[in-house]
């Protein structure tokens, strides 16, 4: 679907609600998602019919352009499903008086709403034969939903029905969340559609390019290769995976596996809490110059040594479970996520360097290159820093929320001396 043509309609009923190509674009991104290899999930095992996913869209187009006492809606929704709500580990469902209604309506809903504004809590929500919709209660995930994903990435070689078995009420559920506006539906923490601003979309693959900052990140990258233990790279999974009886042989490729997969984890989630926050920032990584070059930076940007990406190199045991040396590690790592977002308020870019440590904040950057004619100041200078400094990626979060990867066909795989 064309960027430039909206996927809505006005009638006299709504006040705005999906066009039939919009409608057609959405079912696409849902069944393409399902069908995918990534969950083993068949389109027919899809949780929600194509009226239902239609209508709860239709019903949070609504809800996003309405207020509640002057406050944008912030609120998420989770269809789970099973019939019986069971519920994983480390996720608790508090049952309520169940409140019944033909659609997600502001009126029903409005004193539930803002109980999920919060960033691991979900209203429940089972839809009837009669396509009324029912809330059933509240989720509260003691953690966010990236510690179930990074369960099934651990593994991965499961079955599905071993999938259906763990997850229980999360496997195949859909959660759709309204934040100021923007609509997201997801599986887990994987965002497969968005609506925002007369645009329907299927966001950029964010566990991708957050691998494509990791490799870019030479030094991290070296490091992580010179861990100890035998040396398995040069192995195809299908024989790493004949050595399992020997846990020793296999320990340093799944350590490094699970290091990767928690740093592209983390970088997630500090790209996902920049977009929520619209305030905008620019990311750069890769950067192997000097920070006090006022070629490249003008001169008042923060000068600074937080050991983002050294730190994972120091788990021992990266698993779902850390034992307890690794969970200080990993509180320590939370932190400086929490630290990065709080930073990226300031103006200018953050700088990483191939240590995957931020090093420069508030920068304000100087280029030769001339960008394109596309975007806002903020992505062409982004765009041509990066053309000035080759070996440099960079990831632009705008003020609306929108995520662009610098350059964007992505990067290839350096190699490692050894």
């Amino acid at each position: 679907m064309s960027n430039n043509t909206s996927p809505f309609k006005k009638d006299k009923i709504m006040a705005i609600k999906l066009s039939q190509k919009a409608e057609k674009r959405a079912m696409e991104l849902y069944t393409e998602f399902y069908t995918s290899e990534s969950y083993f999930i068949s389109s027919s095992e899809c949780i929600i019919p194509k009226a239902i996913f239609l209508k709860i869209l239709n019903d949070c187009l609504i809800l996003s352009q309405q207020k509640i006492e002057d406050r944008p809606i912030l609120t998420k929704f989770i269809f789970p499903s099973d019939k019986i709500l069971e519920w994983p580990k480390g996720v608790n469902f508090i049952l309520i008086e169940e409140v019944t209604s033909s659609s997600l309506d502001l009126t029903k809903l409005k004193k539930y709403l803002e109980i999920a504004s919060e960033p691991n809590t979900f209203l429940v929500v089972k839809f009837l034969k009669n396509e009324n919709f029912v809330l059933k209660g509240f989720l509260f995930a003691e953690k966010s939903l990236n510690n179930f994903a990074f369960q099934i990435r651990q593994k991965s070689l499961r079955t599905n029905q071993e999938f259906k078995t763990e997850l229980k009420g999360l496997y195949n559920s859909v959660i759709f969340s309204i934040n100021d506006g923007r609509i997201n539906a997801n599986y887990l923490n994987r965002i497969f559609l968005s609506i925002e601003k007369g645009m329907i979309s299927s966001p950029p693959d964010l566990l991708l390019e957050t691998e494509n900052a990791i490799i870019i990140s030479k030094r991290f990258h070296e490091r992580l290769q010179n861990i100890p233990g035998e040396d398995l790279s040069e192995l195809s999974i299908k024989e790493i995976y004949k050595r399992t009886p020997d846990k020793e042989r296999t320990k340093k490729v799944m350590r490094m596996a699970l290091i990767q997969y928690r740093v592209s984890g983390s970088l997630t989630n500090i790209i996902k809490k920049i977009s929520d926050a619209r305030h905008g920032s620019t990311l750069i990584f890769g950067f192997a110059g000097n920070i006090k070059d006022e070629n490249l930076f003008q001169p008042g940007a923060i000068e600074l040594k937080i050991p983002f990406g050294s730190s994972f190199l120091e788990l021992e045991n990266p698993n779902i479970m850390p034992e307890p040396k690794d969970q200080d590690i990993i509180n320590l790592i939370e932190s400086y996520e929490n630290a990065i977002v709080s930073l990226s308020k300031t103006d200018g870019a953050m700088v990483f360097d191939q240590c995957l440590d931020l090093i420069l904040a508030g920068a304000f950057l100087k280029t030769k290159s001339s960008a394109s004619l596309i975007g806002g100041a903020r992505r062409k200078s982004a765009e041509g820093f990066v053309q000035d400094n080759k070996k440099t990626i960079a990831i632009v979060i705008s003020q609306d929320g929108s995520i662009t990867f610098l350059p964007e066909l992505g990067i290839k795989k350096p190699s490692v001396e050894k």
